[in-house]
Formats: C-alpha cells, sequence, structure tokens
C-alpha cells in the first residue's frame, strides 16, 4: 500500500510556517444540534479565511470552497480538496500552539468522497506536533494523522455521503499515527503500520502537543492516492479547555456572518488562543 502522508520534509515544516504567517468528526447527515452541542461556528469562506489557508504539498492538487455537496453537516457548503495520483493538497491553519493533545476534549470532523466512487481514503484530520512540550527540543517534529479507514474500514468505503469521525472514539486498532521518529517507532510508538488509539497515544507521549511553533491544524487528501481523490471536509469540532469550535467551511458568507466579521484583525487575535482560558469570541456566529 502507498504511503499517503510520507511528506517531503521541506513541505511538511513549510505549512507550519506558511500558516504562521498568514495568521502573525459514521454516519449520514443528520442535523446537527443547538449551538450548545455543536460549539461556536465560525464561519469560513474566502472573504475571511479566519487564518485557514490551501496549501499544495506536492503536485498537482487544489482546494476551494464550495456549495454542497448535498447537504453539508453545517451550512451550505464545504471544502473540497482535488488531487491527481502524486498530488497532496492541505487545508490548515497555524493554531493550538502549545496546546497539549491531552487537552483536547473534542476533535471531530465530516469527510464526502465524489472520486474515486470505490477506495478507502477519506480527508485526514493531522497536526504539526512536539513529542513533548516540556523539553527543549523545539525542531520541527513532523504530525500525527488520523485516517479513518484504519478503524472503520467498513464506513471509509462509503461514496456520496457525509461521514462523521469522532477522532478520540478509541475504536480498534486505532487510527493515528506520527510521521517521524522515534515517535512512530513500533512497538513504543505510533506507526502507519500499527496505529494507535487516541488513548494509546496519551499513554505512550504524555507531553506530546501541538508544535509552539510550526504548530497547525491540518486537513489533508492525497499523497500517493492511485487514482486521484476529489473529497470535501466540514464541521471539524475542536474541544479544548472546555471551549468548544465548529469550523464551518462555506463559499461565501451570509449578511448576519459579514456583519459579525467587520473586526477581521480583530477577530484574527482571537483566533490565536483558541484553548487558553482568557479567551472570548465576543463576535461567534450563530
Amino acid at each position: 500500500m502507498n504511503s499517503r502522508s510520507d511528506y517531503p520534509r521541506r513541505s511538511r515544516a513549510w505549512i507550519g510556517v506558511a500558516l504562521a504567517a498568514l495568521l502573525t468528526l459514521v454516519s449520514a447527515t443528520p442535523a446537527l444540534a443547538d449551538d450548545g452541542d455543536r460549539g461556536k461556528r465560525r464561519v469560513v469562506s474566502p472573504e475571511n479565511m479566519r487564518g485557514w489557508a490551501f496549501v499544495q504539498e506536492t503536485p498537482v492538487g487544489s482546494g476551494m470552497m464550495v456549495s454542497g455537496p448535498e447537504d453539508p453537516p453545517a451550512g451550505d457548503g464545504s471544502a473540497q480538496l482535488t488531487v491527481d495520483n502524486i498530488g497532496g493538497v492541505a487545508l490548515g491553519k497555524a493554531a493550538y500552539q502549545g496546546t497539549y493533545l491531552r487537552d483536547f476534549t473534542r476533535l471531530e470532523y465530516w469527510t464526502y468522497r465524489t472520486h474515486p466512487t470505490v477506495g478507502i481514503f477519506q480527508i485526514a484530520l493531522q497536526f504539526n506536533i512536539d513529542r513533548d512540550l516540556t523539553d527543549a527540543d523545539e525542531s520541527f517534529q513532523g504530525r500525527i494523522v488520523y485516517e479513518p479507514y484504519y478503524s472503520h474500514p467498513i464506513e471509509a468505503m462509503t461514496a456520496g455521503e457525509w461521514l462523521h469521525w469522532n477522532t478520540q472514539d478509541n475504536a480498534q486498532p486505532g487510527s493515528w499515527w506520527f510521521t517521524r521518529a522515534p515517535q512512530n517507532a513500533p512497538v513504543t510508538g505510533c506507526s502507519q503500520a500499527d496505529p494507535c488509539t487516541w488513548s494509546e497515544v496519551l499513554t505512550k507521549f504524555p507531553n506530546v502537543g501541538v508544535h509552539r511553533t510550526f504548530g497547525a491544524v491540518i486537513l489533508k487528501a492525497g499523497g500517493g492516492w492511485l487514482g486521484g481523490f476529489t473529497g470535501n471536509t466540514d464541521a471539524l469540532t475542536i474541544g479544548c479547555n472546555g471551549r468548544t469550535v465548529l469550523w464551518d467551511f462555506e463559499p461565501s458568507q451570509h449578511d448576519k456572518d459579514k456583519d459579525k466579521d467587520k473586526d477581521k484583525d480583530k477577530d484574527k487575535d482571537k483566533d490565536r488562543k483558541l484553548c487558553g482560558d482568557d479567551h472570548h469570541d465576543d463576535d461567534d456566529d450563530d
């Protein structure tokens, strides 16, 4: 099986740097519950990307905000990622830097695969990580990757439907793996050949977290997906330290969203401390 996220070193490091510069969730779609269940909704659109950006990590790949497909889990649209046989494209945001993975209380997102109609790949959730936030090593240390098909192979084969992934469900044999040594070592680590559940990741690496310098949250397609891929993602829900945000990807903002986004610079500053207890979103969307 081809390596799906064995990205070139420069590309992996660059996305954290590039996104930092920009800043200076298994079933068919049900209706989302009220705000208390889904978290604070943040609309991401070409008019206000809120620090998110599409990055082609390996050619050829592209991304855009689109309407649909069908009935997305949040709003009217989603983010679409398209790659050829060897391409890799990511939608990422430099955020959550310095946050221990153990402090994430919710990590859920939705995917939809249009092409190929037969396959196992779904868009992956990833973070640029530091295997130990308490030590002095602040070099780039790779990513932690969640790929749904490891623990949910039947569901992941589904095309033409919105699928919900709870990445912390601890379903066996696990869907989380690291891209670099030593954290991807056999037995003691979590490798692509032998991934871990969320609990196993935290047990083996209790101080692992989002990198303080290169840290980013990433939704990625491709990296050697034979036959290419076209799919969508939406309603990325991240909870941390008692605060939950739902990232709603849309092709445009409704009037009410525009009214709440007049001060974009202030909005970007707020997004930098997404897990801080002192961080408040007075202009969150309804």
